[in-house]
């Protein structure tokens, strides 16, 4: 049964995918968001196990250079003073992205649902958040919360790969390989993401149009959402 896209209230389909395994998925012709199906994600225990793999060590340099890379975006042009407040939000099971920051300077706080439980309240002058988008069941209210604890002018900026698929090319979704993560339940396209920070406040502030997107609290939610 088709269901209103959490992202902009639009019409939805459904359509399945069958490798490895048949998931059937939701798609939003209005904005691309693409949707999981509830009732075939993973449960919490299994999310968990999955998280628990990972193995993200700044040893590898790879990994470590794609990390910087991302930061480098994040502080371009945007002079931040080193005792300004930041959270990182997903910090998963090794906080790497929130070390590489303290190296340079900055006091980072931590917020994951399994790693690093609770809310810091903030008023966060940056909440950064790298590879999580994707795996979050309910975008809509996460950025609500961010955004109720960023500081007027403060920003977000996150990190997931943005999709191209049409309703034409949707047989394609399927030997996508960011797909293929079962933990990963949502797919974006910039512009689905840009008119879902516009819901909250949030402005459109550099990024990449692939990967990496960045924003700006023009005015808290409250305001924004009667807009």
């Amino acid at each position: 049964m088709d269901s209103p896209c959490c992202i902009c209230g639009g019409n939805t389909e459904v359509f399945q995918c069958g490798k490895p395994l048949v998931r059937q998925y939701f798609f939003c012709s209005s904005c691309g968001y693409i949707a999981m199906a509830s009732h075939q994600r993973l449960s919490s225990q299994e999310e968990l196990a999955r998280y628990q793999c990972h193995e993200n060590s700044l040893e590898d340099e790879g990994y470590r250079q794609w990390l910087e890379s991302f930061i480098d975006l994040v502080f371009q042009d945007y002079s931040l003073e080193t005792t300004a407040k930041i959270l990182d939000f997903g910090s998963g099971p090794t906080p790497s992205l929130a070390a590489l920051m303290t190296q340079r300077g900055y006091a980072v706080e931590l917020e994951d649902p399994y790693f690093a439980p609770g809310s810091p309240p903030g008023p966060f002058s940056l909440i950064t958040s790298l590879e999580v988008f994707e795996h979050l069941a309910h975008p809509e209210q996460v950025v609500e919360n961010l955004a109720l604890r960023l500081e007027k002018g403060g920003r977000l900026c996150i990190g997931t790969s943005f999709h191209s698929f049409t309703k034409e090319s949707l047989h394609q979704f399927e030997s996508w390989s960011y797909r293929s993560d079962p933990t990963h339940i949502g797919f974006f396209t910039r512009k689905g993401l840009d008119h879902l920070m516009r819901c909250y406040g949030l402005q459109a502030h550099g990024g990449d149009g692939k990967r990496y997107a960045c924003y700006r609290l023009s005015c808290p939610p409250e305001r924004a959402m009667l807009g």
